[in-house]
This record gives C-alpha cells, structure tokens and sequence, in this order.
C-alpha cells in the first residue's frame, strides 16, 4: 500500500523511492511501470524481498529489461525456479553465489562455480557490500519501544541493507499501530514496562 500510495504522488524524483515503487509492483506481478524507456537508475536490485514474483513475470523482466538479468536471476535462485534461471545464463558474481551458497538447491552453486572455473576463476565483486546479504538473513526489524505518539519519528538506520542498502525501519510504527489505546497512555513505554502491560492485559 505505500508503494502504491507513492506511486500516485505528482512528483517523486528520488531514484531510491522509485526502484522501491517498483520492487513492490514487480514482487506484485505488475510490471506496468517498467517499459522500453525506463531508466537503469530506477530499476530495483532486490525483487525478491520481501516477497517473490511469480516465474512468468521474472522472465518477462528479463525480457523487457535485460539490464535486470543479474537481479532476475538471484531472484530465481531464492525461488528456486532452476529452469528460468537456466535460461537466463547469468555472469557469476559474488552476489549471486553468495545466495547460491544458502540455497537449498545444490544447482545453483554448482553452476556459477562452473561458469568461474571456466573463466579462470574470474567472479566479478564490484557489488557493494549490502548486495552480499542472503535472502535468509533479511527480515522485519522488530522493536519493544512503544510511543505514544510516532507523527515525528525518523526512521531508525540501526538496519538498512535489505532494501538496496536503503533504511526502511518503521517498527515503531507498526508497534504503535498494533498496540491497543490503553497501553499508549504514557510518551515513552520501554521494554520492561512493556512485558508488564501484557501481563496485565
């Protein structure tokens, strides 16, 4: 819904909040936004968290944007779609192995170690840092701070690589919103106050 709410807004001219436009709408199996002219600049790396496409519209991608290949085909890898991974016939890098490593798949390792050797070993490692982070290590950043009042919080930047090494925690917010009124009635609610309300609640 965020994605979609920032989609409609007259004037969005940050790459970073376009390409998480359009990672949701791609993990969403829309690809309405990425068209023949669609710059590089606000292609999405990560498109399969937190959530996966469906196979048809991975290929797809590829197809409209072969600049997406890379992505595409770490995308396959955590899905574990082996034939439209296959097809794409991916360069190796340190990215997509690292995510072949934590496969349950053995295909996928094998595959990019073979196409290294047959390199010379050669694996490029130019990604950042951030792109190395496996699908099983990315998760919601969970809080036990509860505010009462959230309109002027910033974002906490403690995690921020799961989004294209972009910061996205709101768990405050998600907390506040969950929490029941009564328990709101102080500012500033710590964890130890917190497990007390629950128990009493």
């Amino acid at each position: 819904m965020f994605a979609k709410w920032w989609s409609l807004q007259p004037t969005v001219e940050d790459h970073r909040i376009q390409r998480a436009i359009n990672a949701r709408f791609i993990m969403n199996n829309d690809l309405s936004r990425i068209l023949p002219d669609t710059q590089d600049s606000v292609l999405p790396y990560c498109i399969w968290y937190p959530a996966v496409a469906d196979w048809q519209t991975y290929v797809e991608l590829a197809r409209r944007k072969p600049s997406m290949k890379q992505s595409v085909a770490r995308a396959c890898i955590v899905a574990d779609y082996k034939t439209v991974y296959d097809e794409l016939n991916a360069e190796p890098d340190s990215s997509l192995i690292a995510e072949a490593r934590d496969s349950p798949n053995p295909h996928y390792l094998r595959d990019l170690e073979r196409k290294a050797a047959e390199r010379g070993g050669v694996v490029s490692d130019d990604s950042p840092e951030w792109k190395r982070n496996t699908r099983k290590h990315m998760f919601e950043p969970t809080t036990t701070s509860l505010y009462k009042d959230v309109s002027n919080l910033i974002a906490d930047t403690e995690f921020g690589w799961a989004y294209d090494g972009v910061v996205a925690n709101t768990s405050f917010v998600e907390l506040n919103v969950c929490a029941p009124d009564e328990l709101k009635q102080k500012d500033f609610v710590d964890l130890g106050e917190l497990c007390e309300l629950w128990h009493g609640y």
